[in-house]
């Protein structure tokens, strides 16, 4: 929505550095309208983009681990801008599976 990224929260660089675990960038754009000030829902397009992984050294600085951290969302950002997007539909609007379930027979012959 070309809304500016913040600062990463130390605590998740410090975690994915004491863990050793692979960090999944995730880019959400479109989240912020779909909520109005009085926290309200609306319809709104959210599209989701997620980054190669990647896992960090044991030496590394939190500060510079968060540092990774949003210049590898702000990577997957720029890499997937533009891009068309697949849309899923929620459970309630998607039309029901043609077979046994349509059909409510229970146990076939």
């Amino acid at each position: 929505d070309g809304g500016t990224l913040g600062q990463a929260e130390p605590g998740a660089a410090l975690f994915a550095i004491k863990t050793g675990c692979a960090v999944l960038p995730v880019n959400i754009t479109g989240a912020n309208t779909v909520l109005d000030r009085r926290g309200k829902l609306h319809r709104g397009r959210i599209t989701v983009a997620f980054g190669t992984p990647f896992t960090m050294d044991r030496k590394t600085d939190r500060a510079v681990g968060g540092a990774q951290m949003m210049g590898a969302i702000a990577h997957t950002r720029t890499v997937f801008a533009g891009k068309p997007s697949r849309c899923i539909l929620p459970h309630w609007i998607t039309k029901p599976r043609e077979g046994l379930r349509a059909t409510g027979i229970k146990n076939p012959p």
